[in-house]
């Protein structure tokens, strides 16, 4: 079989397995041996699903596959979830149903055992990210950015309940939302501040942004990794307090951040253009 694949940044990517040609969306730019390459597919996997999971949309028959990354193997596939792809999909693996938002068709849930198409909503719009998390499986977290061009559209973050789609709660306000896989903690970004968020949906603290933008946001635990550009990388505890700040020679992008599952580490994507990256480990 061939074991070489390329993800690109911002477009569609390939990856080729056996005879299978699978396509989806994820961050890292360059050709990698996939039985060697795994750590990095994980690395890079979308943040909105859980741990193990890594899925990718594919057009050869119209349909949305959910795949497992350790072992690598199909775990289920929809024909009514066509998402544009991205942070705009997510699978709950415990309730097994997969999410596909889209940003200017609403968003659906499918539960892969049947395909069967459990709720859709057309009236959010302008889908940027979907999360959930393993610590309350039964919510779903929708972050919208209102299209100029569609009245009555409006941002920020929406929460649902996961199996029927019947909105819970709504933050207008907040223009980017990052939830921890299995625990109870949130990060949010509004008003050039990085807000950390309890269980309850309180704020715990607000700490000032170095970049007009964060651009991803890890967790581990009781630590919170910040990736802010051209600033650097910043790790926070679940307090607020910093414990590091990374900067890069030449204030090169930080663009992406991901904690060691092993070490006490943190590894980082240097992004230095659109079609080349470099890994670095902090």
């Amino acid at each position: 079989g061939v074991t070489r694949f390329r993800l690109g940044i911002g477009y569609t990517n390939v990856v080729r397995l056996n005879s299978h040609v699978l396509s989806g969306t994820n961050k890292l730019a360059g050709y990698i041996n996939l039985a060697a390459g795994r750590e990095i597919m994980e690395f890079y996997q979308n943040r909105s699903s859980f741990d193990t999971r890594f899925f990718i949309n594919t057009n050869d028959h119209r349909q949305t596959l959910v795949w497992q990354l350790r072992p690598l193997q199909l775990i289920g596939k929809s024909s009514h979830c066509l998402p544009d792809g991205g942070d705009r999909t997510a699978y709950n693996p415990l309730l097994r149903l997969l999410i596909c938002g889209s940003w200017d068709a609403g968003i659906s849930c499918v539960q892969v055992d049947t395909d069967e198409l459990l709720w859709h909503r057309t009236d959010l719009l302008g889908i940027q990210n979907v999360q959930m998390s393993a610590a309350s499986p039964d919510l779903l977290y929708v972050e919208l950015e209102a299209p100029d061009y569609i009245p009555g559209s409006y941002g920020g973050v929406v929460v649902l309940d996961v199996r029927s789609g019947t909105e819970l709660a709504r933050y207008e306000k907040w223009h980017s939302f990052y939830t921890h896989p299995y625990l109870a903690r949130h990060v949010a970004v509004a008003d050039d501040n990085i807000i950390l968020i309890d269980d309850e949906m309180a704020v715990v603290n607000q700490i000032g942004m170095n970049y007009f933008a964060i651009l991803d946001v890890a967790f581990r635990e009781q630590h919170i990794a910040v990736a802010e550009g051209r600033t650097g990388l910043r790790v926070f505890d679940d307090g607020g307090t910093e414990l590091l700040h990374y900067r890069e020679p030449g204030k090169q992008n930080i663009s992406h951040c991901r904690f060691d599952r092993e070490q006490p580490r943190v590894h980082c994507l240097n992004k230095i253009s659109a079609d080349r990256g470099r890994l670095i480990t902090v």
